[in-house]
């Protein structure tokens, strides 16, 4: 699979093809606003809501959702303590139901209908539990590297990794480099798509440098998975909908025979693999849009 195959029509609709949007809400006893960037035309019913990594945000789709955005309303989420989203005054709140709470606040917002949802790893996470929930009708389900049981010893690596990794870059140029050379996971890019990606998890401070656009707090929940094996099998097992799992062949996060398990339980998922990629696929080039584009 090429990873140099970015359309150039998508790029330019990057730059000013989506509309910015925050809906305030009380998420924990507090008052806070949930952000998210949408594509296409809002009055599509073919909605496709987007949910991000841990530590990522709603940028982290702009490729995805200017490709898509012809034929589909796509809604990029910003979480809660990450990119223009509210950080929580009280950091016990981040916790996983009030993720999920702010999630289903903005769907319940923006549409009226049956959706689709797709996330990728602590996203993917959020939309299982909403999709098996059943008071939002979900159609379609994507779950991008993520499945219902994650082992304790790689919770206990994204913890390690999350306290170890600088927190701060003094310029671009360290910046890019660190990330091109550390998160070589996400698969085979460019180097415009290196950019893409390290641009869209940071934020550039006055004085020129960079650091990451969330909630340092957000360390504290992440650091409280690395005590246990994680294992929602029970929520898998209640979704109903069509699912797909796309899966990074060298992934530690979703294991291959917990990949394999997910096709034969549950909503007896579709598995595809990304070949040369780990945790976890980027979503940056043409074919695995295509992938999305076909399932959907």
């Amino acid at each position: 699979m090429s990873e140099n195959n970015i359309n150039q029509q998508t790029m330019l609709k990057i730059k000013d093809g989506f509309i910015q949007e925050k809906i305030p809400m009380q998420i924990g006893g507090e008052d806070v606003e949930v952000a998210y960037r949408s594509w296409g035309e809002q009055s599509n019913p073919n909605k496709l809501y987007c949910l991000h990594g841990v530590t990522r945000n709603c940028r982290d789709f702009d490729y995805l959702g200017a490709s898509l955005s012809d034929d589909y309303h796509v809604l990029c989420l910003d979480t809660i303590g990450r990119g223009q989203s509210s950080y929580f005054v009280d950091i016990t709140n981040y916790i996983m139901p009030n993720v999920i709470a702010a999630v289903m606040n903005v769907i319940r917002a923006t549409s009226s209908d049956t959706i689709n949802l797709l996330g990728t790893s602590m996203g993917g996470l959020v939309a299982m539990g909403i999709a098996a929930g059943g008071s939002i009708p979900v159609a379609k389900l994507i779950l991008n590297d993520v499945g219902p049981f994650v082992p304790v010893d790689l919770n206990r690596a994204i913890s390690k990794h999350e306290n170890l990794k600088p927190k701060h870059f003094a310029n671009w140029d360290l910046a890019f480099a660190y990330h091109k050379k550390n998160y070589q996971s996400f698969g085979p890019m460019n180097d415009l798509q290196w950019e893409m990606f390290t641009r869209n998890g940071m934020r550039e401070l006055d004085d020129g440098s960079f650091v990451y656009d969330y909630d340092p707090n957000i360390q504290k929940p992440i650091d409280s998975f690395s005590e246990s094996d994680f294992d929602v099998w029970h929520i898998y097992d209640q979704i109903k909908c069509p699912a797909l799992v796309i899966r990074g062949q060298t992934s530690r996060a979703l294991l291959p025979e917990v990949a394999q398990e997910m096709k034969q339980r549950g909503p007896m998922a579709d598995l595809i693999e990304i070949p040369v990629t780990g945790h976890a696929p980027h979503l940056m080039n043409d074919e695995q849009v295509s992938i999305i584009r076909v399932f959907l």
